[in-house]
């Protein structure tokens, strides 16, 4: 499995993180094709590895806004990694998780 080229950057993202009410604006410090760095303003709202979310960044360069689902996969303090998935991918792990906790109940 080959890595992706990651960029460095500076753009600006929203985040909205599935199954909470909470959103985060964030800087995304690299990009690839497959996922992000991101840190986020120090705050009440915390992005926890696991966590669906979806990810709006603002590329100045081309002056547009991409949105973006993607799973985070590690979380420290007010920094992060996002891998970028499909909307299948979102639903299967949604349900996935919804089905789990109604198990442990």
């Amino acid at each position: 499995m080959s890595i992706a080229e990651r960029y460095r950057t500076q753009e600006t993202a929203s985040i909205e993180i599935y199954g909470r009410s909470n959103k985060l604006v964030a800087i995304v410090k690299n990009l690839s094709l497959t996922g992000a760095g991101i840190e986020w303003l120090k705050g009440n709202t915390m992005l926890n590895s696991g966590d669906i979310v979806r990810v709006f960044v603002d590329l100045r360069a081309v002056k547009k806004t991409y949105s973006l689902n993607a799973e985070v996969v590690w979380s420290i303090g007010n920094k992060g990694g996002v891998h970028f998935i499909s909307s299948e991918q979102v639903l299967q792990k949604l349900m996935q998780r919804a089905f789990e906790k109604k198990l442990v109940k």
